[in-house]
């Protein structure tokens, strides 16, 4: 089976086809609760062929778009229709670990060869500022440092329980010139494939990247936020902090950059929630939970000097008529975090 790309050939940009995902049919299978729990990539065409193949009585499958979540009872019968007589294919899996991050608040993110001084205050700030207790990070082909370096370097105090999943899958083609964001599959599996086998049962989630801080202007953290205002979920917006340093000798690398940029284009929102209120079939997407409104008393700062440049080159000055004041709420969100 090979996945027909779903970008008509006249959009493709010249890299599209070498960056597709043409074979990958599920990123992970893990056992869960009695069940076997595959997250993957879109089906499209090898939908039906496959789901003929493997679903039984009792089995779930959910279309969220960009990425399939599927529960299959667990057997010897279903494993043998999964492998497809290949049965170095066919386990051990590994268990799902939503018991042992049940009732935490946890952080979740993908990242590849980001700086390990910005990841260590990254991880400070989330445990200091949000009570984070559980982080997992999406280790996306890194080279610049063993996945055991990356741990050590996340390992802060405070800290309880960290996982560095190896997520070795391509990312996929952008938009390309006529923005058609249609094959880039892989970071949204990763948020189906979180929720699913990490945080079934956690109290809170953050989504947030290396170059991103979450605030929250009661200074609560974001579960007793969630909690106290019943929300399932929270989608909120963000600034940029500019790459002109404010205090260059700093070593919290945050610090470093405390200029909020006036006159900006707005960040692209990014979202938090509870488990145990999302629905299941709620669809988690880049920039957006679908059908969750803005919380306004929640933001994040995103730091364009905090980047490998992996995208662009964030450190040139932004155009138009861009102004740079002291974020004095930034200031005030790491004392509290004692940063």
């Amino acid at each position: 089976m090979k996945r027909k790309p779903p970008r008509p050939a006249r959009f493709r940009q010249e890299t599209y086809l070498d960056e597709f995902d043409f074979t990958t049919v599920a990123y992970d299978v893990f056992q869960a609760e009695g069940n076997l729990e595959l997250v993957g990539p879109p089906l499209l065409n090898m939908r039906r062929r496959f789901l003929t193949q493997v679903k039984s009585k009792g089995s779930k499958y959910i279309d969220r778009r960009k990425a399939y979540s599927l529960r299959i009872p667990d057997s010897d019968e279903i494993r043998d229709r999964l492998v497809n007589g290949e049965p170095d294919l066919a386990g051990p899996f590994e268990s799902s670990l939503t018991e042992m991050f049940r009732g935490r608040n946890v952080i979740a993110t993908m990242q590849k060869n980001n700086d390990l001084e910005w990841i260590k205050y990254w991880a400070k700030y989330y445990v200091n500022a949000h009570e984070v207790t559980g982080i997992v990070i999406y280790n996306n082909n890194t080279t610049a440092y063993s996945a055991a370096e990356l741990a050590e370097a996340a390992s802060v105090p405070g800290l309880e329980l960290l996982v560095v999943v190896e997520w070795p899958f391509k990312r996929g083609p952008g938009g390309g010139p006529h923005a058609k964001w249609d094959s880039d599959f892989q970071q949204f599996a990763s948020f189906e494939h979180a929720r699913r086998k990490y945080f079934r049962h956690a109290r809170s989630v953050i989504n947030a990247d290396i170059d991103e801080l979450v605030i929250v202007s009661s200074g609560l953290s974001m579960g007793d936020h969630l909690e106290r205002s019943g929300k399932a979920a929270a989608v909120y917006g963000g600034r940029w902090m500019s790459a002109v340093e404010s205090d260059g000798s700093a070593e919290n690398p945050y610090r470093k950059y405390l200029f909020v940029e006036s006159g900006s284009k707005p960040c692209a929102t990014k979202w938090s929630y509870r488990p145990s209120a999302l629905p299941e079939d709620a669809v988690l997407e880049v920039h957006s939970i679908r059908d969750i409104e803005l919380d306004e008393d929640i933001s994040y700062r995103h730091f364009r000097g905090i980047n490998t440049g992996w995208k662009y080159d964030r450190t040139r000055p932004p155009a138009g008529d861009v102004t740079l004041a002291h974020d004095d709420v930034l200031d005030a969100a790491l004392e509290r975090a004692q940063l």
